[in-house]
């Protein structure tokens, strides 16, 4: 016979649960009130964890800053790469994959605002510049992903040939200038005529 649960040990976090318990209060507090008056007590109390937990997590403010940042950037990755692929794992064809991609991007924008003002907000502070080599191996893992797509459908004469740093301007940039504009809206909204004119630029950009 299977005894019921105590109702504290039913609400006992996994480390996973803390440590997201964690990012979530701290990127909540840091947008909302700045890096420099969030304090390592407030992000504690927020999350509901005890000082043994937050520390454990993260050592120091600088250390949670960076983890922060590198957290919403994985899920902004993880958003967008998929967009390169139909559902069973094949390649797009370059018009479909590059609206898919630009779809993606505004579609996370809306979907997880708090962790796109991360991005947007925090990239430049000192805590994440300390942290730029990690933060350069994630990104290159993903312009890799990209660069390898663009390159396959460049050899099959469905995209111009250019160098995947201009590639990747031309097609994110625009959307990417808009999207401090987005955040300030509650809830985030991108009206679905300006959702299509990005994507037909960014294709008209890139077009063979």
């Amino acid at each position: 016979m299977t005894l019921p649960l105590h109702r504290s040990e039913r609400l006992v976090s996994t480390p996973l649960q803390t440590r997201a318990q964690i990012l979530q209060a701290a990127g909540q507090l840091l947008l909302a009130q700045g890096l420099d008056a969030t304090s390592m007590e407030q992000v504690r109390r927020a999350a509901g964890v005890s000082n043994g937990s937050l520390y454990h997590h993260f050592p120091t403010k600088p250390q949670l800053v960076q983890a922060v940042y590198d957290d919403a950037l994985g899920r902004y990755h993880a958003a967008l790469l998929p967009a390169l692929t139909d559902a069973q794992g094949t390649p797009l064809a370059a018009e479909a994959g590059v609206r898919a991609l630009v779809s993606a991007h505004l579609e996370w924008v809306v979907a997880q605002p708090q962790a796109a003002a991360v991005l947007h907000r925090l990239r430049h502070t000192p805590a994440v510049a300390e942290a730029e080599p990690e933060i350069g191996q994630r990104n290159a893992g993903a312009l890799a992903v990209l660069g390898a797509w663009m390159r396959s459908r460049v050899e099959a004469g469905e995209l111009a040939d250019l160098p995947l740093p201009v590639w990747v301007a031309l097609v994110f940039a625009p959307a990417l200038q808009l999207t401090a504009g987005w955040l300030r809206q509650q809830p985030p909204s991108i009206p679905p005529d300006l959702r299509r004119r990005l994507a037909d630029a960014a294709w008209r950009a890139v077009a063979p």
